[in-house]
């Protein structure tokens, strides 16, 4: 008798909870739902899911479960390209965050490196999110952050009452709460700046209002965006076309050899550990075009024009979730990340413009070069670079 009531009771306690947390799946798809509404995210875009902390620091059961569905709906949409949650995890758990300051630049390209450490993937968008507990009730906050600037694109939030489920994820005691506690009520979920949408957590079918999401216009004027003519005449050009794959190639550097890819382009590498200096011997004119591709991969660069009173013009070319480029003693900018990633070099007189994948990212002006005579940089192992093209502008 005593062995039918345990299984009785077990019985009981398993079909409550399987109900109570089929309402908390529900709220957690419709808060993923949100998040992404009228969003313009592309197939290409990559997107991880941070923690979901309580009281600021503290991350419970109920911070991984959030996570964890939150990711499962994600690539039931099949058109996004989402980082495994555990590689997600053992990131965050590497990388040292404050929770007492809202999550910064700084952070995002830490993080954004371990991820890719671990996954091969470098996340351009973030969900991240955070619990308050209030006994009775709990409310669930999100955000989907751009991971190039930190900015907030869109939020939400959903108030559930407690279940005896929320305080077993929560670790809180677990508290006998009524059957009807939450049959009957709606949650609420808020979009930033957008109006309520109220939707009963029993139904189904979820009836949306249409929000007007606002198109956010990045602060370069749209000639800046636009690459530069390809109208101009080659001073210098190399794609590895004349070698054979896995020659060495000494008139550019030591270390280095050609390798044919399954795109059959040539690619100049490097198969030795470290990162080897290469540099060619070529007189620019004075307003030119220079640009050269390389594939997705992490890396620190640095690109070097020399001009004839050995004065270095010297630009950081970083990749890792993301491009960044800086010129000296300017605030660095980025671009999103390809496979085949372009970066361009402009200058005009005394003005130097520079793009990646043809998008203008910043400006630098700087009168005292002259002429330049050579070009540096780096080749890290198993980084690939190719078709580098300069071209004399009017």
């Amino acid at each position: 008798m005593k062995k039918l009531l345990l299984v009785l009771i077990a019985v009981i306690y398993t079909s409550t909870c399987l109900g109570q947390s089929s309402k908390l799946d529900q709220a957690i798809e419709m808060m993923t739902h949100k998040l992404l509404l009228n969003q313009n995210i592309d197939n290409n875009q990559i997107i991880a899911i941070g923690d979901f902390p309580i009281q600021k620091n503290k991350i419970t059961d109920m911070s991984y479960y959030l996570a964890k569905k939150m990711y499962s709906k994600l690539v039931s949409y099949k058109n996004f390209n989402v980082v495994e949650q555990d590689k997600v995890n053992f990131a965050l758990k590497n990388t040292e965050r404050n929770y007492e300051e809202f999550i910064d630049y700084r952070y995002l390209a830490e993080l954004g490196e371990n991820i890719f450490i671990n996954s091969g993937l470098a996340p351009q968008l973030y969900i991240f999110g955070s619990l308050t507990d209030s006994d009775d009730e709990i409310l669930i906050e999100c955000k989907l952050i751009n991971a190039g600037t930190a900015k907030t694109l869109s939020s939400a939030e959903t108030k559930l009452t407690a279940t005896s489920f929320t305080d077993k994820l929560l670790g809180n005691k677990i508290t006998h709460r009524p059957e009807t506690e939450s049959d009957n009520r709606t949650d609420t979920i808020i979009i930033e700046k957008e109006k309520i949408v109220e939707v009963p957590v029993i139904q189904e079918k979820i009836v949306e209002k249409i929000v007007e999401v606002p198109v956010v216009i990045k602060e370069n004027s749209l000639d800046e965006q636009i690459s530069p003519s390809e109208d101009a005449e080659i001073f210098f050009q190399d794609n590895f076309s004349k070698y054979n794959n896995g020659d060495p190639v000494p008139d550019w550097g030591h270390n280095v050899i050609v390798i044919e890819r399954n795109d059959h382009k040539k690619y100049l590498t490097s198969q030795a550990g470290g990162v080897h200096p290469v540099s060619q011997q070529i007189k620019f004119p004075e307003n030119f075009t220079f640009q050269f591709e390389y594939l997705k991969g992490g890396f620190n660069n640095e690109i070097v024009l020399i001009d004839n009173k050995d004065q270095q013009l010297t630009i950081s070319l970083k990749q890792s979730y993301e491009n960044t480029v800086g010129f000296p003693n300017t605030v660095r900018k980025s671009a999103g990340l390809k496979e085949i990633n372009e970066f361009r070099l402009v200058k005009n007189g005394s003005t130097y413009k520079a793009y990646i994948n043809g998008e203008f990212l910043l400006t630098y002006d700087d009168n005292k070069f002259k002429d330049f005579i050579m070009f540096k940089m780096q080749i890290p192992e198993g980084r690939y670079f190719t078709n580098f093209i300069g071209k004399s502008i009017n």
